[in-house]
């Protein structure tokens, strides 16, 4: 007999409350070639001790915009009362593989923080839950989840099947990163080499409906695809 660890505890407990959610999936590709680009201009222009960037900030930053433009969706389910719950700030959650098991902090952003701020958090909720130092502050229910498996070292994978834990409404999971060959913007008869990140989302039925969630996607997926936006959004 092997006892679960802490956060498989918890993880057991969350998935027996995410049976009862209906839940539907949305898939999508997005085109992170420029996204990767800009992190590695920003770190080779980093200074010695800076937080090396990566994709996952830019994510966050996009999907907190997003939220920005279509409020309703930044809520919490209230199965008991049949209402939503909504909040001012943008509680993203953030799933982090560590050997105690899957830990899901969050973060609580405006549209206001800056990227670097972002990245800052996310390095520090990492390191906190791989360590068992997460603060009561950090383990707040998000509205919406990030969970990037494609970035696991070893592992393989494009499209999922994320489950959402009530009272979140909703979890994006980004599988690995793959190039293709696209048709050109400029030229229809050619193509181009592109890096695509496989997106797929779930949401619960009863907060959120297929018209809010394919609206949410297409903004934050436009944030993604062109970091530009991000970086003057700050």
């Amino acid at each position: 007999v092997v006892p679960l660890q802490k956060y498989q505890r918890a993880m057991a407990k969350a998935m027996e409350a995410a049976a009862s959610v209906p839940r539907f999936t949305l898939c999508d590709d997005v085109d992170v070639t420029a996204m990767m680009a800009a992190c590695a201009r920003a770190n080779a222009k980093a200074l010695e001790g800076d937080i090396k960037l990566t994709t996952m900030p830019f994510v966050i930053k996009a999907l907190s915009l997003a939220l920005a433009r279509y409020p309703e969706l930044n809520v919490h389910y209230d199965a008991d009362n049949v209402a939503l719950i909504r909040f001012d700030e943008h509680r993203i959650g953030m799933a982090v593989a560590t050997p105690h098991g899957l830990a899901v902090p969050t973060l609580r952003l405006t549209p206001e923080h800056s990227l670097r701020h972002i990245a800052a958090e996310v390095a520090r909720l990492a390191n906190d839950a791989r360590n068992l130092r997460l603060r009561e502050e950090d383990i707040v229910t998000p509205t919406v989840t990030v969970s990037n498996f494609g970035a696991i070292r070893g592992g393989s994978g494009h499209y999922a099947s994320p489950v959402v834990v009530p009272p979140s409404i909703a979890i994006v999971a980004i599988g690995a990163t793959r190039d293709a060959l696209v048709p050109s913007a400029e030229d229809p008869t050619a193509t181009i080499r592109r890096s695509l990140a496989p997106i797929s989302w779930s949401a619960d039925h009863r907060a959120c409906d297929g018209a809010q969630l394919t609206l949410l996607n297409g903004a934050w997926k436009a944030l993604c695809e062109d970091p530009l936006d991000i970086l003057l959004a700050q």
